[in-house]
């Protein structure tokens, strides 16, 4: 028999140059495997951005007619911080919340928190600390019943304050109109626009950033 055939160390190398052919193979078909994973991604990332670049989603007022369909009104638009409309829904807002009074307590609750916070440290302690002192919704609700406010005028009398009129409708809980009273409120309005996302969680319900700088209201006659 041939020697070389039966020598054990001929033999044990024969095994290991296989091996050793196979964990190359295996290494360079991992390798190509990896690359072309890696070509894929890069195409799969360069592609997402484009889309995201090339999309434009076009916001629309939307109206519901009395049928309870939805239909396209107008394109909306980004709105200027210092619009007046915006100022005149934030007046409306405040002294709806400053004067009207609700059954629930943690709703009442929740609004003057509101009040303060959209009122500088001036008008919080010289104006509505005396206010709700000398009338403490919390009372009226408990032993009278609710005020509801109807804005009546809103003009613009300088620069940043405006003059407010409306009229007060009280109930009792059993609906019944116990008297209705007109006011007007004379209020100053400053804007101070949040610069970073914190501010807006701190203050999400006073997104634009204004505050009540001056503030007094009388019965009209």
């Amino acid at each position: 028999m041939n020697s070389k055939m039966t020598d054990p160390y001929i033999k044990a190398r024969k095994e290991y140059d296989e091996i050793t052919h196979n964990i190359n193979a295996s290494k360079q078909n991992w390798q190509r495997i990896a690359f072309v994973l890696g070509f894929a991604l890069i195409i799969s990332i360069a592609s997402n951005i484009f889309t995201i670049n090339k999309a434009h989603v076009v916001p629309y007022i939307v109206q519901v007619d009395n049928l309870g369909r939805a239909m396209a009104m107008t394109e909306a638009k980004e709105m200027p911080l210092n619009d007046e409309r915006i100022t005149k829904a934030f007046v409306y807002q405040y002294i709806d919340m400053a004067r009207s009074v609700i059954s629930d307590p943690e709703s009442l609750r929740n609004d003057l928190t509101q009040v303060y916070q959209e009122s500088i440290k001036s008008v919080q302690s010289n104006f509505l600390d005396v206010y709700y002192k000398e009338n403490n919704p919390f009372d009226y609700a408990q032993n009278k019943g609710t005020r509801h406010v109807e804005f009546l005028v809103f003009l613009k009398e300088a620069e940043d304050t405006y003059s407010v009129e409306w009229r007060e409708i009280e109930r009792n809980y059993d609906n019944q109109i116990l008297g209705e009273t007109h006011y007007k409120a004379l209020i100053s309005v400053i804007q101070i626009p949040h610069t970073n996302e914190d501010q807006y969680r701190e203050d999400p319900l006073n997104p634009f950033g204004l505050y009540v700088t001056s503030l007094s209201w009388a019965k009209l006659m």
